[in-house]
């Protein structure tokens, strides 16, 4: 296997978020931010505050934050082992 997702899991990294497929600027700035917003604040919805957050969920979670749901906010992905934040 070769590329830099697998580069950054080689040298350790537990888990790499990248896009399947180029997208715009304005649109996976969005999403970035929204991923960020909900993981490292711990705000998402459903979960209760005792419980661990996963990023693969709020990968999946952030797709709310864009326009072109489905073409943009599904070019992301998580590549590597779940990674909790509690």
């Amino acid at each position: 296997p070769e590329g830099i997702a697998a580069s950054y899991l080689f040298a350790g990294a537990p888990c790499v978020v990248g896009n399947l497929w180029d997208v715009t600027d304005r649109d996976i700035d969005r999403y970035c931010l929204t991923l960020m917003e909900d993981f490292v604040q711990c705000q998402e919805d459903n979960i209760p505050p005792n419980r661990p957050l996963s990023l693969a969920k709020c990968v999946a979670n952030a797709r709310r934050a864009c326009k072109l749901r489905f073409i943009v906010g599904s070019a992301p992905v998580c590549y590597g082992v779940p990674v909790l934040r509690s």
